[in-house]
């Protein structure tokens, strides 16, 4: 080949031809030296060969706080993504479900790893095949509230040729893209969703979705009884339903599924009435967020926005975690802890490993809250301060090498190394973790605020 290959000017169906090229063995297709590297990956014999080279998908799985696991269960976004490669040929048999935000080294990486649209990075001219990885996903610096990780696989497998552009394949994606950014009119479509895609799709594998939007329907019709007959014939089962029903073993039926959402829908409108008693619904200058302790709002920010909130805030420091989501302003907030998606949400998840030291009334004072606390978010606000979340301000001790304090009369130590300014007596700290020491007690690691962190 006689064209230099510059992978950052790649359109998303070049970076998936380049990385399924990066695949080849020598001699397992041969082209004169003057074919260019995108009349290659063009050509009906590279789309013959590609589903045999790329078979190494990984995506991002379900991460099960209360079992500390990751399911074999992706979101819609995956699963479309996957849907879409398997309508074009690929084996998705052997998919890995990986930590949200992690990557697999040598894999297609899809609806994971932090970065936007299609990328590749290694040098199939240096690099051994195992260290060259790509990514499909929305979760960059860059991404945008409207954008979704389908989106950019479809883009791809169109150019290469793998699929067809087609009128069910483009209502599906438009669909996801809105599932991805919560674009619905949430007030109007939330309260029937267990009769639509709207609160089903979560329950559904790709064959599910496709087959709905080839009868012509939109995504606020309902789903039918019809449907859901149809949809449990083995031909619609996920492998893993498909074995169960085989060893004769009970499988969840969209039936169960409507009723779940229903009992989410019925446990909004109860609940409801008790966290705007609570003082849980928030004023704040990016407007009113729905505070939810202990996720007690089993609906989630659908059920927050469908009760008029503009934003979410599931509120969980016993999971060491908190998810804040927003309607429609962006947040252009520093958090210090955990990742911003998309300016539209922020997570602080439980998997990262990391104690949450944010406080409540520090995350929504950085939204811009200024009201004085109902009774019932004053005990939440008390109970940071007890379990030390936020920033406390402690008298230094230096001993050896090492500084060391005591936080409310318990024994505290500084990170290895850290050294304050000189002639400094008092420093504001977090509480990084709390460790036991050989008699039981408890004893705490600080770490230092910074100026622009406070």
């Amino acid at each position: 080949m006689t064209e230099k290959i510059e992978k950052k000017e790649f359109t998303p169906g070049e970076q998936l031809g380049y990385f399924i090229f990066s695949r080849l063995k020598p001699g397992e297709l041969m082209f004169e030296d003057s074919k260019a590297f995108h009349e290659i990956i063009n050509s009906e014999e590279f789309r013959n060969l590609a589903p045999k080279l790329l078979q190494d998908f990984a995506v991002s799985g379900i991460w099960d706080r209360d079992r500390r696991i990751v399911k074999s269960f992706t979101d819609l976004d995956g699963k479309v993504s996957l849907g879409l490669l398997e309508v074009g040929g690929f084996d998705t048999s052997k998919t890995k479900y990986i930590l949200p935000g992690k990557s697999e080294l040598g894999f297609l990486n899809i609806d994971t790893g932090n970065h936007h649209g299609f990328s590749v990075e290694g040098d199939f001219m240096k690099d051994e095949l195992a260290r060259i990885t790509a990514w499909c996903d929305n979760h960059g610096k860059e991404s945008k509230r409207l954008s979704s990780s389908a989106e950019f696989m479809y883009q791809a497998l169109v150019e290469l040729k793998f699929i067809k552009k087609n009128p069910v394949l483009d209502k599906i994606v438009e669909f996801n893209k809105k599932v991805e950014s919560g674009d619905f009119d949430w007030q109007k479509e939330y309260w029937q969703s267990h009769k639509t895609l709207i609160g089903l799709n979560r329950f559904m594998n790709f064959k599910q979705v496709y087959d709905f939007f080839l009868s012509g329907r939109s995504f606020d019709d309902e789903v039918t009884d019809a449907d859901i007959e149809k949809w449990s014939a083995d031909e619609f089962l996920p492998p893993s339903f498909l074995k169960r029903k085989q060893e004769g073993k009970p499988i969840q039926t969209m039936k169960n599924y409507q009723k779940d959402q229903e009992e989410n829908i019925n446990q909004t409108k109860n609940i409801l009435p008790e966290l705007e008693k609570d003082g849980f619904f928030v004023k704040t200058d990016m407007g009113v967020i729905l505070v939810s302790p202990e996720n007690k709002l089993k609906g989630g920010y659908a059920a927050a926005y469908a009760a008029g909130a503009d934003g979410y805030l599931a509120w969980s420091p016993e999971m060491n975690n908190f998810v804040l989501s927003m309607k429609e302003k962006e947040l252009n907030v520093d958090f210090e802890e955990g990742v911003t998606v998309r300016k539209q949400i922020h997570i602080k998840p439980s998997w990262d490993g990391l104690r949450l030291t944010l406080s409540l009334k520090e995350i929504l004072g950085k939204l811009g809250y200024h009201d004085t606390p109902s009774p019932k978010l004053k005990a939440l606000f008390t109970m940071d301060e007890v379990e030390r979340r936020g920033i406390f301000q402690v008298s230094l001790k230096q001993q050896g090498d090492s500084y060391i304090s005591y936080l409310a009369d318990v024994f505290s130590i500084f990170p290895k190394g850290w050294k304050p300014k000189i002639g400094q007596k008092n420093v504001a700290v977090r509480v990084g973790g709390i460790k036991k020491d050989k008699n039981g007690n408890d004893f705490y690691i600080l770490n230092p605020v910074t100026e622009n962190s406070k």
